[in-house]
């Protein structure tokens, strides 16, 4: 499902207006900046971008001998 530009545009002008305030040793600006990249990346990312990265992430876990755990 393609996200609407207007979405996109809105979450670029967050993250400008975010990294803007973004202080050195404030985690809560921090974190709000994270979530709103996160966010665009959601937003651009294709469905099979997103199960390949989840493939990948189960992969490494079983690797590892975590076991099925899921990586926020």
């Amino acid at each position: 499902m393609a996200v609407p530009v207007v979405d996109v545009t809105s979450l670029l002008q967050d993250i400008q207006a975010k990294g803007k305030e973004i202080e050195p040793n404030d985690d809560r600006s921090r974190q709000a900046l994270l979530a709103s990249a996160k966010a665009l990346v959601s937003a651009l990312e294709s469905p099979a971008e997103r199960i390949a990265k989840i493939s990948w992430h189960e992969v490494s876990l079983d690797e590892r001998g975590l076991g099925n755990e899921t990586i926020c």
